[in-house]
């Protein structure tokens, strides 16, 4: 893990979400919604994988979300998950993964969670 990627990935993660929006086109309704500070525990459905990009992109706060742990591995998914500051989590390290959660959400961040586990 390279640590200029750990220590700072803002510069990253605004380069990506600016390039993804030439993709994607998101419409934030409800944004009022969400907190402008203090922890916040999003949880939502999954039904594909780019649903956490565009939470990520009709969010104005950063989203720390939880991921399998496998996904790691992947080498360039495993660096994108890690300068977005993922959680994997994975059945031997789920504790770990929630007591990660739990202290973002102490510190004040958003954590989302897909609680199927998979695509729905």
């Amino acid at each position: 893990m390279r640590a200029g990627v750990e220590k700072n990935p803002g510069w990253m993660r605004k380069m990506m979400l600016r390039l993804l929006g030439l993709i994607y086109r998101v419409e934030v309704c409800g944004l009022e919604s969400l907190p402008e500070e203090g922890g916040v525990l999003m949880l939502s459905n999954h039904v594909s994988y780019v649903d956490a990009i565009i939470l990520q992109m009709a969010t104005p706060r950063t989203i720390r979300f939880l991921s399998y742990e496998g996904f790691f591995k992947v080498p360039l998914l495993g660096t994108v998950l890690r300068a977005f500051r993922v959680i994997p989590i994975s059945p031997r390290h789920a504790k770990e993964a929630v007591v990660k959660a739990a202290e973002a959400l102490k510190r004040g961040e958003v954590v989302c969670i897909f609680p199927e586990g998979k695509l729905t």
